[in-house]
């Protein structure tokens, strides 16, 4: 079975994570590639970049929710699945993280049930949504991450009013951006202090 593998090179660890994340896979049976300037960051040369996505057989991100979510992208374009391997500060979108993967073979991935996403983007307007999403008319919504079955109404403004914004959702204190679909009590009950729910700056 057939991995392509989309990283996040904008974090500190990337290289050590993802190079035993890529070694374990391929120990546990996987082929795996990579684009070519991330097999020369993370192996230093392009020993994994030997096909491509419309090769494999699924997309795989490793990162966070940014990260992700730029796999979605990729995939959605090649028309493949995708799965994520959390190492960013937030992984709600992901579904293993390292430890996850010592038992992940392509027998087990066979047996996995894919789900279906609706995957929306929104041009003249920094907002990213995955999942299915209805907005209404005549909103007018800015730096937004929109995750879960949200219904947004009729004439909802996000990103002009950041007192308004933040009485009503959860807005990350460094990037300023509006996160929608976790409820907002969730980041204040235990997770106020919790590195992983903190930063949305890098996006995963």
């Amino acid at each position: 079975m057939k991995l392509f593998i989309r990283i996040n090179r904008r974090q500190n660890d990337y290289r050590s994570r993802a190079e035993g994340i890529i070694r374990k896979l391929v120990e546990n049976g996987f082929e795996v590639s990579l684009f070519k300037v991330d097999a020369r960051a993370v192996f230093s040369s392009e020993e994994y970049a030997s096909f491509g996505v419309e090769e494999s057989d699924y997309v795989v991100s490793i990162g966070g929710d940014g990260t992700f979510l730029k796999g979605g992208l990729l995939a959605a374009t090649y028309d493949k699945p995708v799965f994520g391997v959390n190492i960013g500060r937030l992984g709600y979108l992901c579904r293993f993280d390292e430890k996850s993967l010592e038992t992940l073979t392509p027998e087990v991935l066979t047996g996995c049930p894919i789900e279906e996403k609706m995957l929306l983007e929104v041009s003249d307007s920094e907002l990213l949504a995955i999942n299915d999403v209805v907005i209404g008319k005549d909103c007018r919504i800015k730096r937004a991450i929109i995750d879960g079955h949200n219904i947004i109404p009729d004439g909802t403004v996000i990103g002009e009013d950041p007192e308004a914004d933040a009485k009503n959702y959860y807005v990350d204190p460094k990037s300023g951006l509006v996160v929608m679909g976790v409820p907002k009590v969730f980041y204040q009950s235990g997770h106020d202090n919790d590195e992983e729910a903190q930063s949305w700056d890098t996006l995963g």
